[in-house]
């Protein structure tokens, strides 16, 4: 898969000195974005120093990628290596701030990208930023780990109350950055590659100028070096308050079909997925197994263990019990999520009707991932359980209300949820 990278700084219009850092590594596909933190303490050396701290472990441990092959763990070995690389990154900072108290305190944020065999693979602490944008779509991969995202993702403040809020001073304050600690928790990410695929890897003084939706068109331009350059002069004439950097890798190629085709888009357009974020949708695709099914193979029968939750990329189902059609279930629909939570048969059988597309999220996998991802565990599960009890609070209507015609009248019938499938 060939792709083509460009990368834009700047110092802004009001700092008096550039304190993020990047770096390309074309051989290795590698890409890191830095913004430093600290001002007299020396954030432009902490993001440096970061950078290259990152690309000398992946240098020296680049063998592993000729031994992962088609393991299905292989996403595992780079996460764990990129997250061990930001560590080694904060054990130097750690260092030099040791050896020069003037530098304590220092850091920086970071995000890591390695491309390998049609895979992206991330590592990222801080409120730097990575978008995707894919079939004329721009998604947010990363978290901010910033303390206002943490009150918002608590619930503790909303985005309009924000400014008002007792923690209007934190506004800018950083939840994670790499160095100012001997510890720091480094999330990771991976993610299939698609033709035409555009990332953005930038600092906040670009993002604070524009939006998902802007991107779309700013990122259109496979020439990425213009690309770069165009979005850090759009953060200078809008104000410039920060530094910017902005890197662009592009996977060349043509996008395959719309923006209703790609799975990410068919999760993100689910009632069930809507808290979470671009980045969350992202860690739940990647622990899904993809499959397919021809007209009229089952999906599941009835009595069948229910040990995870399906969701239909493409195509429709025909849930059915005792040879009556109950419903037919199109793209989008998450068939089975409680068993995301617990184990039971399934009540009905679901076949397909024509060519189906399905991803498949098991039990097992979804469990062990809420010790390592509780923030993307906890929406999934605060939308389950909305949605269960919106199912529930139906059936009791049903059953507890009154027939309107006669007392000898048939209840109405109940219906099925597809999570409860």
């Amino acid at each position: 898969m060939d792709i083509a990278y460009g990368a834009s700084t700047d110092i802004g219009k009001k700092r008096a000195n550039n304190e993020d850092s990047y770096l390309i590594d074309g051989a290795m596909k590698l890409f890191v974005v830095a913004d430093g933190m600290g001002g007299h303490a020396d954030g432009s050396t902490a993001s440096a120093l970061a950078i290259h701290t990152i690309r000398g472990v992946i240098q020296r441990e680049f063998d592993l990628f000729d031994t992962l092959g088609e393991s299905p763990s292989a996403h595992l070995e780079v996460g764990k290596l990129l997250e061990f690389s930001v560590h080694a990154a904060n054990d130097a900072i750690q260092a030099v701030a040791r050896e020069n108290p003037l530098k304590s305190g220092m850091g920086t944020t970071v995000v890591t990208l390695i491309l390998h065999e049609g895979h992206g693979y991330l590592a990222y602490v801080g409120d730097s930023r990575v978008y995707l944008r894919r079939n004329g779509v721009v998604y947010q991969l990363t978290d901010d780990h910033s303390i206002l995202n943490e009150l918002l993702r608590q619930g503790r403040v909303t985005k309009e109350n924000f400014a008002n809020s007792p923690f209007a001073r934190f506004k800018n304050a950083l939840a994670r950055a790499v160095g100012p600690e001997p510890m720091v928790d480094v999330d990771t990410l991976d993610f299939e590659l698609a033709p035409g695929d555009t990332i953005l890897m930038c600092s906040d003084g670009l993002y604070e100028y524009t939006d998902e939706e802007e991107l779309v068109a700013l990122l259109a331009d496979q020439d990425t070096k213009a690309a770069s350059e165009r979005l850090v002069a759009l953060a200078n004439d809008r104000g410039g308050k920060d530094n910017i950097t902005a890197l662009v890798v592009a996977v060349e190629g043509d996008a395959e079909g719309d923006s209703a085709d790609n799975a990410l888009a068919v999760l993100r357009a689910s009632a069930l997925f809507e808290d979470l974020t671009s980045g969350q949708l992202m860690r739940l695709m990647a622990m899904s197994m993809p499959f397919a099914l021809s007209d009229d193979q089952p999906l599941f029968d009835a009595f069948d263990e229910a040990d995870g939750m399906y969701v239909l990329l493409e195509g429709e189902v025909t849930v059915s019990h005792d040879g009556e059609d109950l419903m037919v279930l199109e793209r989008g629909a998450a068939v089975g999520a409680l068993a995301l939570c617990v184990g039971y048969t399934h009540p009905a059988s679901a076949r397909a009707r024509g060519d189906v597309r399905v991803a498949f999220i098991s039990r097992a996998d979804f469990q062990a991932r809420a010790t390592k991802d509780p923030s993307l565990s906890l929406a999934l599960l605060r939308r389950i359980t909305v949605q269960a009890a919106h199912s529930l609070r139906s059936k009791t209507r049903i059953l507890l209300e009154p027939n309107a015609d006669s007392s000898d009248a048939a209840p109405a019938p109940i219906h099925l949820d597809p999570m409860e499938l």
